[in-house]
This record gives C-alpha cells, sequence and structure tokens, in this order.
C-alpha cells in the first residue's frame, strides 16, 4: 500500500481517517487486480478470516454486514474469536453457525477457532494471515471507533493490523452503523 506520490504518512492519515469517521461497512482493497482475477476465474473461490475479538461486546455485526459479498456456494470461512482474560466463555460460536445456515451457506466451509489473548490482537491476527498455513483473501474485523479515538494502544492495535496484513481489509465501525 502507497499513499499518494508514494507519501506513506498521507496513506496512514486516510487509514485513520477512516477507522476513526467511517459510517459504513469498508473494504481496503489491496490486490490491484481483485476484480480482473475474479472475472478470468469464474468459479475461483476466496478465503476469508472473520475476527471476533469478545472486547467489543457487539463484534458479531461483521458477519451479517459483509455476508451478502460472500459466494456462499464457493467461498469458505475462518473464524477465530479472541478472549480477553476478563471473558471465559465463547457465545459467538452458535451465533456464527445459525446466521450462517439462515443464509444457506454449507456449515462445511466454515473452521472455527478460539483463542485467548497472549499478544495484542494484531499480531496473533497478522501471524495467522502472513505467516499461517492458510493464504486469505479477505481480513474482516469490528473496529470501536470510540475506543481508536480515546486509547493509543488501542489505536495502534488496529492501525498496525490494516497496515502489516497481507490480504483485503473489510470492517465496520461499531455503535455507529445499525445492521437490521
Amino acid at each position: 500500500m502507497r499513499g499518494p506520490f508514494g507519501d506513506n504518512k498521507q496513506l496512514f492519515k486516510g487509514l485513520d481517517f477512516l477507522l476513526k469517521e467511517s459510517r459504513l461497512p469498508t473494504v481496503l482493497v489491496k490486490e490491484m487486480n481483485l476484480r480482473k482475477i475474479r472475472k478470468a476465474n469464474t468459479g475461483k473461490s476466496y478465503k476469508w478470516l472473520f475476527v471476533f475479538d469478545r472486547a467489543h461486546s457487539s463484534c458479531h455485526q461483521i458477519l451479517r454486514a459483509f455476508m451478502q459479498l460472500l459466494d456462499k456456494n464457493l467461498d469458505s470461512i475462518d473464524c477465530l474469536t479472541l478472549l480477553p482474560s476478563f471473558i471465559c466463555y465463547d457465545d459467538v460460536r452458535n451465533y456464527i453457525y445459525k446466521e450462517i445456515e439462515s443464509e444457506g451457506m454449507n456449515p462445511e466451509n466454515i473452521k472455527y477457532e478460539v483463542q485467548e489473548y497472549q499478544h495484542s490482537p494484531s499480531k496473533i491476527v497478522n501471524e495467522k494471515i502472513n505467516f499461517g498455513e492458510t493464504i486469505y483473501d479477505y481480513l474482516v474485523f469490528y473496529n470501536n471507533p470510540e475506543k481508536y479515538r480515546n486509547s493509543q494502544k488501542s489505536a495502534d492495535d488496529v492501525l498496525n493490523m490494516v497496515k502489516f496484513a497481507t490480504c483485503n481489509i473489510c470492517f465496520i465501525n461499531g455503535g455507529i452503523y445499525k445492521i437490521k
């Protein structure tokens, strides 16, 4: 990713603005020829990584917001739920499978994993995307703009996830965008 005239400071200002102010589901395309590739390879499936960070109570909203972009017959989903130390129960799994089955997607195309925070969320996610066995086309996560504005640590963590992930990025800013 490069900013205008190769200036990454301008690019990071744009990312910062989107993470603070975006009122719609946002997709950042890092692959230049994504549409050409999809058009040329009809029948190509995409691999999605949905990250549910339980530090945000509404993190499950990302599934419904981006489900319409999935090809229900071809694409596969990996779900990663991150549990902070103060939460000991994973209540996202049942919601995900219920939502996916109601959308008509095959549950066999879903892989679900729970991981407790051992590092910052961005480090866990970027290791999985950049150094894991699976190559992902899309990363989907939930961002809390209030937390992003008020906590430098949270802002750095989210910005690192966006900057260093090697795949396309999808996110919603919680509390602003309401999903029916």
